[in-house]
Order: C-alpha cells, then structure tokens, then sequence
C-alpha cells in the first residue's frame, strides 16, 4: 500500500485517513507517533486554515513499519509569527 494523499485536507480529516492506513498520532508524544503536525506559514485564506500544507513523504510512497509522516498546516491568519 501507498501513503493516502492528505494535502488541502482539514487536519482532523488528514489524521483519520492516516489513522486508516495503520498511522498512529500520541498527543504530547511526538517520539512515539507515526504523525507529527507542524504549523506551517499563516493561510492566506481564512478557509485553508489548519488545512495541511505539505506531506512528507509525499503522497504514493510506500507504506513501510515506523514510518513518520509530517504534515505541515497552514496557521491562522491572526496567529502569524512575528
């Protein structure tokens, strides 16, 4: 099997399709997930935001035993790093 494809997806809606193919996410356990989030650059639209901005590995890679996906969110708009 192949990593799903999650870019554009809601965070919430990205974990459960990660979650499917056998990822785990453990909040405030990052050196135990298979998903890390990262808050990526402010959305330039209020609708992308908490959406996932990039996937790596990029989508198709295979599926491999302790494999770490990180996927990189667009932040809120008001919550830009100064």
């Amino acid at each position: 099997p192949a990593l799903v494809n999650v870019l554009g997806m809601a965070h919430t809606e990205a974990l459960i399709q990660l979650e499917r193919q056998d990822l785990k996410r453990i909040k405030g356990d990052p050196g135990s997930s298979d998903i890390l989030l990262e808050a990526g650059p402010p959305a330039k639209n209020e609708q992308d935001t908490y959406t996932v901005k990039s996937q790596d590995p990029p989508p198709g890679t295979p599926l491999t035993k302790g494999m770490k996906v990180k996927l990189t969110l667009w932040n809120a708009p008001d919550k830009a790093k100064q």
